[in-house]
């Protein structure tokens, strides 16, 4: 085998490796960027469902209509303690856009009630918090 075609090979293996290491690195930023919000939207309705109404508010953005109507005893009087309890959920689409993402969640109850509810995070500075959520 001619030395050209050594080279060929090497130069293609090595495309081929660059290729792939770019591959990993983009899935791994795609992934962080989808799991962060997914992440706080799963510790926020831990915390409601536990009853926690202090974790709740921790992870509610500031400018959220939540902190903005509620102070954090009417926050877990009227909406924390009211909340029906949930069986499980799974957070099955995520879109995120810049400093904002929607995270829709499939729910089920202790009566066994499936129902969905769309979250809509937002930044604040680094850290992602819920600003808003509806039953879809």
């Amino acid at each position: 085998m001619g030395s050209g075609w050594k080279a060929l090979i090497i130069i293609v293996l090595s495309i081929i490796f660059i290729g792939a290491v770019g591959a990993v690195v983009l899935g791994v930023f795609v992934f962080k960027t989808v799991k962060a919000p997914v992440d706080v939207t799963n510790r926020y309705i831990e915390a409601v469902n536990d009853g926690d109404a202090e974790a709740a508010w921790d992870l509610l953005h500031p400018a959220s209509r939540f902190k903005r109507d509620y102070t954090l005893s009417t926050f877990e009087s009227q909406v924390i303690e009211p909340t029906t309890k949930l069986e499980s959920w799974n957070a099955n689409e995520v879109e995120v856009k810049g400093d904002r993402a929607v995270v829709k969640v499939e729910m089920t109850d202790v009566d066994a009630s499936d129902f969905r509810v769309v979250f809509e995070l937002r930044k604040d500075g680094s850290d992602w918090k819920v600003f808003d959520y509806s039953l879809d």
